[in-house]
């Protein structure tokens, strides 16, 4: 479930309400330590990387964030490494340095293909929907 705009006054509610182990909650804005603390035992949490940050941050920042969301998420399991929203707009060293920073913490190497297959994959998903771009043809 997709739960749209700042959450951290309703997790209470969603902990409450929702039935256990029966969705997987992605927030727009939360603060995820709160959410893991009160959601954990509960339910999947997905996201919050935000794509602002992957469209405008630098590669630093996202590994930065990258590594202060997993230390406090990934811990007893219930997580999904994912973004805050779509993402139309992403810088490509943002995204390799997401990727690369996630599969080395999990420690298995990545599941398909390295780290840069995430850049070339929504750079297809881009030259298909814009009908091809100039700017890939720069990059390749």
């Amino acid at each position: 479930i997709f739960f749209e705009g700042k959450y951290d006054r309703r997790l209470e509610l969603l902990r409450d309400e929702l039935p256990d182990g029966t969705c997987m909650a992605m927030f727009e804005q939360v603060d995820v330590a709160r959410a893991k603390k009160i959601l954990g035992e509960k339910m999947c949490i997905c996201g919050n990387l935000p794509g602002a940050l992957l469209a405008y941050g630098t590669p630093e920042e996202i590994v930065e964030e990258t590594k202060r969301m997993l230390d406090i998420c990934a811990p007893g399991g219930g997580f999904v490494m994912d973004c805050s929203m779509s993402m139309d707009h992403y810088r490509e060293e943002n995204m390799d340095a997401w990727a690369r920073t996630t599969w080395a913490i999990q420690q298995e190497g990545p599941p398909f293909g390295g780290p840069s297959c995430w850049a070339k994959h929504f750079r297809e998903i881009r030259k298909r929907r814009n009908g091809g771009d100039r700017r890939e043809e720069e990059i390749a």
